[in-house]
């Protein structure tokens, strides 16, 4: 379910972001006579590498493994029906040892992948788990995460 507006909010604090970054940018300018060719390139190359490294980051820094589905059969059955009901491919499902209940989304639409704690599945109940899972999808359907990068 999108909320009202929310294509038009992201757009507006995308822009007090970029207009943030180009004050910065600008004051780096002045202040180091960097030419604005490379202050452009240099960003593009932030960018770039921010979006393609971020994910594997993230994933690499909680020492995330492949969630088998042999071994959780019931949280693939889950996370294949939510996807279809959301109209999202099947994510990637990760599992890790984070020492705290946690969850998280990476990735985009055909590319996410959802990293759950062993403590999450420990403490919550199948029903609890169905709703963090649905929570973690949401943020890939709605691209949350490609427009936090």
């Amino acid at each position: 379910m999108r909320h009202p507006n929310l294509t038009a909010r992201m757009a507006v604090v995308g822009s007090i972001l970029f207009a943030l970054y180009a004050v910065a940018a600008v004051v780096a300018m002045g202040a180091f006579s960097v030419p604005l060719w490379l202050v452009l390139v240099g960003s593009v190359l932030f960018v770039g590498v921010q979006y393609k490294v971020g994910k594997w980051a993230a994933i690499r820094s909680v020492g995330a493994e492949d969630m088998p589905e042999e071994q959780y059969p019931e949280i693939h059955r889950q996370v294949e029906a939510l996807s279809e009901e959301m109209g999202i491919d099947k994510p990637r499902l990760m599992i890790a040892r984070m020492g705290v209940p946690n969850a998280f989304a990476v990735g985009r639409k055909g590319a996410g992948t959802v990293v759950v704690s062993r403590e999450l599945l420990a403490t919550l109940d199948a029903g609890e788990v169905e709703g963090v899972l649905a929570h973690e999808l949401a943020h890939i359907a709605n691209r949350d995460v490609v427009m936090m990068v």
